[in-house]
């Protein structure tokens, strides 16, 4: 079995163990938004995330990212789309879809035509969920507060304790080197107590000393 299969496969078994925290699905009709971009979770299957996200010509770019262990489908229901991935730029309209794989170097943002960028409303679909709502919930929440781009050494460890507890890569150096740095970031941020999560809709542990966390190769998901 090749290894990004056993990190899938590792993936999905430990998003079904105990991590000592309780955690609960984002309630559909949930939203999050910043400026110029709003996100809906929607009712998905089971071991699925899957919301809709209203990103106008005014919010601010997506990064170009990667998900270590999860696949990302793209819908488009109203506008158009322009998804970047590995380098080819694809426009999408409305009704299109596309899945993006794990490890894909990815971003996506308005189309932009013979004048400005207008609206566009997606639906996302992620899986195996893990715990992407409380990634997105972070992510919104770093962008509200306006550490995203990073202010400070304080923002850029939360985000690569966030990387590094996701699965979730920006840029475009190599996984390897990534991951390394996602690591020793989150290590460091636990250290001086900066917490990577902040929690809008899931719950936050009991008082109560938590079970020890599971941790598999090659996949770090233990929470905060």
């Amino acid at each position: 079995m090749s290894t990004m299969r056993l990190w899938k496969r590792h993936a999905t078994e430990n998003a079904r163990r105990p991590h000592g925290i309780v955690v609960e699905q984002p309630p559909a009709g949930g939203m999050l938004a910043v400026p110029g971009k709003a996100l809906t979770f929607v009712r998905a299957p089971a071991g699925r995330l899957r919301f809709h996200e209203d990103i106008g010509h005014d919010a601010a770019p997506v990064p170009l990212h990667r998900h270590l262990w999860q696949t990302e489908r793209f819908t488009v229901l109203y506008g158009r789309l322009t998804l970047t991935c590995d380098g080819t730029s694809i426009d999408m309209n409305a009704g299109d879809s596309l899945d993006v794989p794990p490890l894909t170097l990815h971003s996506y943002a308005p189309a932009v035509t013979d004048g400005p960028a207008g609206s566009v409303l997606i639906e996302v679909e992620m899986w195996p969920a893990l715990r992407a709502g409380q990634f997105f919930e972070t992510i919104y929440a770093l962008t509200r507060e306006g550490g995203l781009p990073p202010r400070d050494i304080r923002d850029v460890l939360r985000l690569l304790a966030l990387s590094h507890a996701h699965g979730f890569m920006i840029g475009g150096p190599p996984v390897a080197l990534m991951r390394i740095a996602s690591a020793v970031g989150a290590a460091i941020a636990a250290l001086f107590r900066i917490d990577h999560w902040s929690p809008q809709f899931a719950a936050r542990p009991p008082a109560a000393a938590p079970a020890p966390p599971i941790y598999l190769p090659g996949y770090s998901d233990a929470g905060p």
